[in-house]
């Protein structure tokens, strides 16, 4: 098994959030309201600190930068 890296994303334009951004949209849908999915929402927007906040905490521990360098895209069309 390899080992993961994952890495937090500040602007949090990840799976997970749109995945909590998908389940607020659906909550707002009135054939949907009765599912209670803002908890589920909610519930992963409160993952997402944590998991931030724990990868932030581990790479300052290890004397990492915390900031992204930033990638030129030139080859994108």
């Amino acid at each position: 098994m390899h080992k993961l890296r994952p890495q937090p994303a500040w602007d949090r334009t990840c799976t997970a959030a749109a995945a909590a951004g998908l389940l607020w949209e659906l909550h707002m849908r009135l054939d949907l309201g009765a599912f209670e999915l803002e908890k589920q929402g909610e519930a992963v927007e409160c993952s997402l600190d944590i998991l931030l906040n724990a990868l932030t905490a581990r790479r300052v521990r290890l004397g990492r930068s915390i900031t992204r360098k930033e990638r030129h895209n030139r080859n994108c069309i």
